[in-house]
Order: structure tokens, then sequence, then C-alpha cells
């Protein structure tokens, strides 16, 4: 089924945004890659320390491999928690209407109502749960597909798809 506009009533709580920042920052930033790379690459380079008789660099290295990363991790939970306590998200409540249309996507809010045409969005994601339209490198809006009425979630993909340049396009696992 074809649609050509569909209008979503976005809702926000402290998990749907938690599922945002970590593809916003973890996925789509690449800091995992890096965690990964830069840990192996310490403990790499202790394995060897090892080996040649450097017990002490060893135990160094692994541990910052180990540490580094921790640490960015309990940091990064309590930014997440300060967030979500800044915004008032302990309780669900809907952030924003977007309506998906020919021209482009309608935002609005209690204050405010913007639209922005489809040649202007920076990219467009799709995960198994989400739909995030990203207007600038890093803002985006949430289309949380539980909340997609009146489609399904394919028919909104298809829409978004007819009107979005193929390279700003991308579809994700997570």
């Amino acid at each position: 089924m074809k649609i050509h506009t569909l209008t979503v009533q976005s809702t926000i709580d402290q998990q749907i945004f938690r599922d945002f920042s970590y593809f916003h920052n973890l996925t789509l930033g690449g800091r995992m890659t890096g965690f990964y790379v830069g840990s192996g690459l310490l403990a790499i380079f202790g394995a060897v320390n090892l080996f040649t008789g450097s017990p002490l660099l060893f135990f160094l290295c692994v541990a910052c491999a180990v540490f580094i990363p921790l640490l960015y991790y309990l940091f990064y939970q309590r930014s997440l928690r300060n967030q979500i306590r800044a915004n008032h998200l302990e309780v669900p409540r809907t952030a924003y209407t977007l309506t998906l249309d020919e021209i482009g996507v309608t935002a609005s809010t209690e204050k405010e109502r913007m639209t922005y045409p489809w040649a202007n969005i920076f990219r467009v994601y799709r995960t198994n749960s989400y739909i995030y339209v990203y207007i600038i490198k890093n803002r985006a809006f949430i289309i949380p597909l539980k909340d997609v009425k009146g489609a399904t979630p394919d028919a909104l993909w298809d829409l978004i798809c007819s009107h979005t340049d193929r390279t700003k396009v991308f579809k994700r696992g997570r």
C-alpha cells in the first residue's frame, strides 16, 4: 500500500532516548570500533612485553586496555542518566508530531512548527525499532516504529525512500 502523507506522534521515554544515544554516539560515531582496536592493540603490546620479560609493562597495558573503555562506559551512563533527568523522560511523553508528505518532513511541537524539504534532509537511518531522520549531522527526529499508526513501518520507509536521495538512506540492524 503506497501512502502519500503520514502523521506520527513520537513518544519519547528513557529507553527510546538511550537507544538513540547508543545509535548516534556509539554506532554512527564508530567509537566502539576505536575501543575494540585500541584495546586489542594495547593487549597485543602487553603480550609482547610479557614474552620479552617486562611483566610490569604487560600489566600496565592490559589494565589500560580494560580500564579506559570501562571508565568511558561509566561516565557515558552517568551522562545519559543526567540527560534523562534534565529532559524529564522518566515518564513517556509526546515530544513532537511529524508529518511526512510530498513536500518534506514537518515537525510540530507545542511552541513551533518547522518544515524540512526532502532535499535538505541530511540522512535517514532505519533500525529494527526506529527510523531516525537527521535534519543536520547532530540533530535527528526519532520515529519509534511502534508509534506509526495508519500505515505499516515498511510503507513509511517506502515514503521516505521515494522522496530522499538514495545516498542519504541507510538500513541498519540493532
